[in-house]
């Protein structure tokens, strides 16, 4: 059984695009911080689609080179196309498990989003992350506390949605509110200069606010299968799902997002 809770495939590809409109101002303000710039070599771990990979291919320019690794053949087959279709030759899509990766000291920057709230043991991941990059090189890492959302007025179906998101990621091994652990994890593995900011995506209409949806029908096989609802509940929670995102007085924002940045220590 898949750790992964949330499908891929088209539909899976469709759903992180809106996700990376709605995240990209707060991760291009990142980047920034990092010093992204063009010539770098860098990699997106857990690339899915590549809707990172190719905003960090156009920072790095045609001298620099991006690297996207995911564990799904499917997005990654997206990914190619468009590259082939956009006329990319800085960028290169690899099929991978983060797992059994094991670059050494290649990048000059590390960019890591939405990716050790579903691992198991993900604290194993951190030195290998470092020890990817290059001597000075600049991690930049996303990642989530679900339990963060913002949503007014209140509403049972997207607090349910919330608690059973929460719940079928640690059924799996993940944890959906890893974000305020991040920082420490970090910090004890010799991440230098580290730094946190709190951002939530944007909740514009048609941009951000149909997430929660989006994100329900992406685990509904999940939660299904963790038997931790029926199907007529489900069927109940995404009615309600979609009349409560369609009201335009509704506000529904998140999950919280926690960034953290830094560096692998000059030798």
């Amino acid at each position: 059984m898949s750790h992964y809770v949330i499908h891929g495939g088209v539909a899976g590809k469709q759903r992180m695009e809106i996700v990376a409109r709605a995240c990209w101002p707060a991760t291009f303000t990142l980047l920034q911080r990092v010093g992204i710039r063009e010539g770098m070599k860098c990699l997106d771990l857990g690339c899915g689609a590549g809707d990172v990979t190719f905003e960090i291919a156009h920072l790095a320019g045609p001298k620099g080179h991006v690297t996207g690794i995911d564990m799904d053949s499917a997005k990654l087959g997206f990914a190619r196309e468009r590259a082939a279709r956009e006329g990319f030759s800085n960028i290169e899509f690899r099929q991978g498990d983060v797992f059994e990766w094991d670059d050494d000291t290649v990048y000059e920057l590390i960019y890591v989003r939405f990716l050790l709230t579903h691992l198991p043991g993900c604290e194993r991941i951190v030195p290998k992350l470092l020890r990817a990059l290059r001597p000075g090189g600049a991690l930049a890492l996303e990642d989530i506390e679900f339990k963060g959302y913002v949503s007014h007025p209140s509403n049972s179906a997207h607090d349910r949605y919330v608690d059973l998101y929460r719940e079928v990621v640690r059924r799996r091994g993940g944890n959906a509110d890893i974000g305020p652990h991040l920082l420490g994890m970090f910090t004890a593995a010799g991440l230098q200069d580290a730094a946190l900011r709190i951002v939530y995506p944007e909740p514009t209409e048609g941009c951000g606010k149909e997430i929660s949806i989006l994100t329900m029908i992406g685990i509904s096989e999940a939660v299904l299968a963790e038997k931790l609802i029926e199907e007529q509940e489900l069927r109940t929670i995404l009615s309600e799902l979609e009349r409560y995102t369609r009201d335009p007085n509704s506000i529904i924002c998140g999950p919280r997002i926690f960034q953290v940045s830094g560096r692998r220590a000059s030798e």
